[in-house]
C-alpha cells in the first residue's frame, strides 16, 4: 500500500498528470482523491525549492505554473462531488450521506490547496483569499456536522483546517474557523489540539501587527517540525499506517 501511494503521489512531469487515474482502494481509505493529494504533494516540492537557488530560474516559474493550472482545473471524482449526492431521492439513502462526507473534506482540502499555492509560491495578499477560507470553513463544518449525524467518529484530517485556519483575516471566516475547532476537541487528538493552538497564536500576531505572524514563523518559535496526516505527528512520532508518500506531502 505505502509502495502504491508513493509513486502514484510522486512527481510526475509533462501532461501524465492529466491521465492519472484515482486508486479506488486508496480512496476508499482515506476519502481524498489520489489526483487531489498529488497536487498537494507537487505544491509541497515547490515549497521545498522555495529557499534553494533554483527557484529562480525559468524552470522552476515553468513548473510554479504547471501546477498552478493543474490545480485550478482540478475537478473532483463524480463519486466525491457534491452535485452528485443531492436531491430528495437520495436524501435518506446512507451511502449517499457518507460519501457527503467524504465530498465535504474533499472540497475545503481542494478550497485550502488553492490557499496553500498562492500563499507560499505566488504570496497572494490574504485577503484576496478569504472567500476560500470562508467556503474551506463551511465544508469542514458540514464535514463534521455530517460525521456526528451519522455517528461517524474518525478523527478529522487537520491539514485543510490548519491550512485556511492560519490564513483567516475576516471576521467571518476566524468565527466559522473557531465554531469548527471547537467542534472537534472531542476527539481529543493530539494532531486537532496542536493545530489549534498554532492558529490561535497566529491570530493573536496578526492582531497584534506583528511581522512574524505566519505559521511558519510560530513553528520556527516553537521548535515544531510537524506532519499533518490524519495525526499530528513530531519528527519523533509518526502513524506507521499512514503511507510515507501521504505523511511527506502534508510536512510542514
Amino acid at each position: 500500500m505505502a509502495q502504491s501511494a508513493s509513486s502514484r503521489l510522486a512527481w510526475i512531469e509533462g501532461e501524465e498528470a492529466e491521465d492519472l487515474e484515482e486508486d479506488p482502494l486508496f480512496v476508499s481509505i482515506y476519502q481524498l482523491p489520489t489526483t487531489l493529494l498529488s497536487l498537494i504533494s507537487q505544491t509541497s516540492s515547490l515549497c521545498k525549492q522555495l529557499e534553494s537557488a533554483e527557484s529562480s530560474t525559468p524552470e522552476f516559474a515553468r513548473r510554479c505554473k504547471i501546477i498552478e493550472d493543474r490545480i485550478f482545473r482540478w475537478k473532483a471524482p463524480e463519486s466525491l462531488s457534491l452535485t452528485a449526492h443531492f436531491g430528495p431521492d437520495q436524501s435518506n439513502s446512507p451511502d449517499a450521506a457518507a460519501k457527503e462526507v467524504a465530498a465535504h473534506l474533499v472540497n475545503a482540502t481542494y478550497q485550502a490547496l488553492i490557499v496553500h499555492f498562492q500563499r507560499q509560491i505566488r504570496n497572494t495578499n490574504p485577503r484576496v483569499l478569504q472567500h476560500y477560507v470562508t467556503n474551506a470553513a463551511d465544508h469542514l463544518l458540514a464535514h463534521e456536522q455530517l460525521k456526528q449525524s451519522l455517528k461517524i467518529c474518525h478523527a478529522p484530517f487537520p491539514w485543510p483546517g490548519f491550512i485556511v485556519g492560519c490564513e483567516a483575516y475576516d471576521i467571518s471566516a476566524r468565527q466559522k474557523i473557531d465554531l469548527y475547532l471547537k467542534t472537534v476537541r472531542c476527539y481529543n487528538v493530539g494532531s486537532v489540539i496542536a493545530a489549534e493552538k498554532v492558529v490561535y497564536e497566529v491570530w493573536r500576531r496578526q492582531d497584534l501587527g506583528q511581522i512574524d505572524h505566519r505559521w511558519e514563523d510560530v513553528l520556527k518559535d516553537w521548535g515544531m517540525q510537524v506532519v499533518l496526516t490524519w495525526h499530528f505527528n513530531t519528527r519523533t512520532a509518526s502513524d506507521s499506517q499512514v503511507p510515507p508518500a501521504v505523511e511527506e506531502l502534508t510536512r510542514l
